[in-house]
Formats: structure tokens, C-alpha cells, sequence
């Protein structure tokens, strides 16, 4: 599917070659893309009732989600325009 990278980290592991993979900078930048994504799920979860589906079957979910984000795109440029016009 394209993916080259993968940056799932563990801290379990005892080993000194994990060590070295995780403290390299494409891993690093991979766990800071990482929460922001899980971060900006959360934000849209919480502003628009995403946490519960009102329609039904797969693509009522697609539907729902799409447009929770359109919904919070639209807020997220708005913020943007509103210092422009004062």
C-alpha cells in the first residue's frame, strides 16, 4: 500500500538495535505525525458528535466522517479568514 516506513515504537524491548531505530530522525518525525492525527481525530470527535454514527452501514459511516471533517475544515478556515477581515 506505500508505506516505507513504519513507526510504531516499543518500549518493552531490551534490545540495543531497536534502540538505535527509534532514535532515528524519520522515526521521530513519524511519532510526531502520529499525534498530531491522533490529536485532530479527537478535536473533530469531540466538536461535532463524530463518537456515534446516525446513519447505517459502511457508507453511512464514510458519509458521516467525510462530513465531520468538512465540518470542521470549514471552522478551522474560518479561524484563519477572521483576523484577515478585522
Amino acid at each position: 500500500m506505500g508505506v516505507k516506513y513504519v513507526s510504531i515504537p516499543n518500549r518493552s524491548t531490551g534490545s540495543e538495535e531497536r534502540r538505535k531505530l527509534q532514535k532515528r530522525r524519520w522515526f521521530k518525525q513519524g511519532q510526531v505525525w502520529r499525534t498530531g492525527c491522533e490529536g485532530r481525530i479527537s478535536t473533530v470527535k469531540r466538536r461535532h458528535g463524530l463518537a456515534r454514527c446516525r446513519y447505517r452501514g459502511m457508507d453511512g459511516m464514510q458519509r458521516w466522517i467525510g462530513l465531520g471533517v468538512i465540518a470542521d475544515n470549514l471552522i478551522n478556515i474560518g479561524k484563519c479568514l477572521v483576523p484577515q477581515l478585522a
